[in-house]
């Protein structure tokens, strides 16, 4: 289920963000020379942004199995903890108060996950040519 749901974050992603910034613009977006700059400096600049690219494409496939993972990982440790209390306490009420402390991992957990999705796609869908432009505009 975790990584059903990290699947879908990842394809909204890039879905989300190829229709802000067009397949050109992602590619710019990712690889492009930032700043601004202009000149003779953009040449030996744009070998270290193509390689910042490189590790931001990594990064954007690596996004989806770590937000799977913890999500799973949190899971697991509250049901292990579950199922030690329930089967090493009598009439498993040892477990009682970490059911209430589960549900609240787990709105927690939801909480972390969306935002999470919210933070990596909100990095792929913003420029800084925009923010500047609106500054100037003002």
């Amino acid at each position: 289920m975790t990584v059903a749901m990290a699947a879908v974050f990842f394809v909204m992603n890039l879905v989300w963000a190829l229709r802000y910034n067009g397949p050109l613009g992602l590619v710019n977006h990712l690889f492009g020379v930032k700043g601004g700059m202009r000149g003779a400096i953009v040449i030996p600049l744009s070998l270290i942004f193509i390689f910042i690219g490189l590790i931001e494409v990594i990064s954007m496939g690596i996004r989806p199995v770590a937000l799977a993972m913890r999500l799973y990982g949190n899971i697991y440790g509250g049901e292990s903890v579950l199922t030690i209390m329930l089967t090493n306490s009598p009439l498993g009420l040892g477990a009682l108060p970490f059911y209430f402390l589960e549900l609240l991992v787990a709105v927690v957990q939801a909480l972390v996950f969306t935002l999470l999705a919210i933070a990596f796609t909100g990095a792929l869908c913003s420029h800084e040519e925009e923010e500047g432009h609106e500054a100037h505009a003002h």
